[in-house]
């Protein structure tokens, strides 16, 4: 199964109350994101002073020791430009479980994917991140299809 809830984006949810996704805007980063066509549609008007000064998150991701997982999903952006994924530890020092990974996005969807083995203690706090902000691009980004599946 998918770790990841509402991954295909069925479902129009709100993004500002820490439940499955949530967008959020930190260090001058501004823009907006919303869910539409089973996509997620991301508007950047300030990109800001930060990597996650306009982030994309999903929380609460059971991560256990020893265990693989496998990430995918889909995005494109309205003109090439780049964006950062990884899985972090908000609750263990910020640690990475799947490092900050720097991903190139074009006009067309593409799939991307991400193994990664955790090596860390349990944390039942794992968090999924899009990080959009210095990425000297403010071009519309479009996400679909996300998903993190235990391999092992």
């Amino acid at each position: 199964g998918n770790l990841i809830w509402n991954g295909d984006f069925a479902e129009a949810e709100p993004l500002d109350d820490e439940d499955n996704w949530f967008f959020l805007l930190f260090e001058g980063g501004e823009g907006s994101a919303r869910i539409e066509d089973g996509e997620m549609i991301i508007d950047s008007e300030a990109q800001g002073t930060e990597e996650y000064s306009v982030q994309l998150v999903q929380p609460d991701l059971p991560m256990v020791n020893g265990q693989s997982y496998h990430v995918t999903f889909e995005a494109m952006a309205a003109e090439p430009r780049t964006m950062i994924v990884c899985v972090s530890a908000p609750n263990c020092g910020w640690i990475r479980y799947l490092p900050d990974t720097k991903i190139d996005l074009g006009t067309d969807y593409q799939e991307y994917e991400f193994d990664f083995t955790m090596t860390e203690r349990d944390d039942n706090y794992g968090r999924l991140e899009f990080n959009m902000g210095t990425q000297d691009s403010t071009a519309q980004i479009r996400i679909r299809n996300v998903r993190i599946e235990v391999t092992e």
